[in-house]
């Protein structure tokens, strides 16, 4: 399986067996920071890019897409590096470059002869082929490195994720040569938790600067740390085989009145949907208006479509169809000439009440998609391609 396709896979699994948006994972802003060798002589400030979306980086980055972030200006599509040599308490800039990472690095590491190592990308740790990356003292890059570079590929399946992100590693830290860089790699298994490393077991990966080297543990440490990984990576598909039994059945409207089960829909609707993959929908389920929350979630539902960008997909369902579709009404009686156009909306109706809406909304310049409550939706064929591969462990196949 191909790295892209091993990524987006790890991100169908996280989506999966995520509830909603209970597991989704949440990232601050990115903001400018300064890293210094353990001397002081080199400090690298990086800037994180101007205008970044956290959904679509997700997707770019889970997906394997490898943006290089060269630009010509300051648009700043990417991160920025700008090095300092301190010598004899005078400071003067050593270079200025565009990193590899489009939003910023999680983690950086400075050493006393001015090579740069970069970890991770915001709101993505683990994913794309950018998980690690070396600069020379001149900004040059040494190497860069996805996971499954440097880890074998059931190891990297083996790790523990959350929506965005790979638990797989700790701190780095510089070797006692002074010059090696020491990543401690997590060990697979029951223990490994995705943000407390109290029961987390590490193996140290050695990355050498100066050629892009790297080294991993010796065989007495590394050949147990591979059979942890087995054996968590075999528990992972034996639990996921009866996910996988669900995913085949068609999709239809729950028979159920709770709204976390139609939310549950929704998502799992516009997975086996949409093929723009452009991040994870909004949802709403509009209870009835009897209902004492029907004011909040209306409230919720006018404030999103006035706020939407044009890329932004939301899911509307409801208990009632004609509940749906008198909200509609009034939202459609809101828009006037100069507003913004509203995003791509799936609409749960019957075809009736979608050609309904559709009339109602036409002024909005909205994308609309039916989703006929009547209408059983099939699993996408590559997802369960995916999860075959996944489950069955079959070898890359490039």
């Amino acid at each position: 399986m191909p790295l892209r396709d091993l990524c987006r896979l790890a991100l169908l699994l996280t989506t999966l067996q995520a509830t909603m948006v209970a597991n989704a994972d949440t990232w601050r802003p990115a903001t400018t920071q300064t890293y210094a060798s353990s001397d002081d002589a080199w400090r690298l400030t990086i800037e994180p890019s101007v205008s970044s979306d956290q959904g679509a980086h997700v997707g770019d980055q889970t997906a394997g897409e490898d943006r290089s972030g060269e630009v010509a200006n300051d648009a700043r599509t990417s991160a920025r590096g700008t090095m300092e040599h301190c010598i004899g308490g005078t400071c003067r800039r050593a270079w200025q470059h565009h990193l590899l990472n489009e939003v910023a690095p999680v983690s950086v590491l400075v050493t006393e002869g001015g090579y740069v190592m970069t970890l991770d990308n915001w709101v993505s740790m683990g994913f794309g082929p950018h998980a690690v990356v070396l600069y020379d003292p001149a900004g040059s890059l040494i190497a860069k490195y996805a996971l499954v570079d440097f880890l074998p590929r059931e190891y990297v399946m083996a790790l523990p994720r959350s929506v965005s992100s790979l638990h797989w590693r700790d701190s780095p830290r510089i070797d006692r040569d002074g010059i090696r860089i020491v990543v401690p790699v997590v060990v697979p298994s029951e223990g490994a938790e995705e943000e407390d490393d109290t029961h987390t077991q590490f193996v140290d990966v050695v990355f050498d600067p100066r050629d892009g080297s790297v080294a991993l543990p010796a065989p007495e440490v590394w050949m147990p740390a591979q059979k942890e990984a087995a054996t968590a990576l075999a528990t992972q598909r034996a639990l996921l085989a009866d996910e996988l039994e669900q995913a085949v059945v068609p999709l239809l409207p729950p028979d159920s009145r709770e709204p976390l089960d139609w939310h549950v829909y929704l998502r799992e609707a516009f997975s086996r949907l949409d093929e723009d993959e452009a991040g994870f929908p909004a949802t709403f389920v509009v209870p009835s208006p009897a209902d004492p929350g029907y004011a909040k979630e209306v409230g919720r539902l006018h404030a999103r479509l006035q706020d939407a960008k044009a890329r932004d997909v939301i899911m509307l369902g409801a208990l009632s169809q004609d509940a749906l579709l008198d909200l509609l009404k009034q939202e459609a009686a809101s828009f006037h000439p100069g507003m913004r156009a509203w995003p791509r909306l799936y609409l749960l109706l019957d075809a009736e009440r979608f050609a309904q809406a559709s009339a109602l909304l036409a002024p909005s310049g909205a994308t609309l998609i039916q989703l006929d409550p009547a209408r059983a939706i099939p699993q996408r064929a590559d997802y369960l391609e995916a999860w075959e591969d996944y489950l069955q462990g079959r070898p890359d196949e490039e």
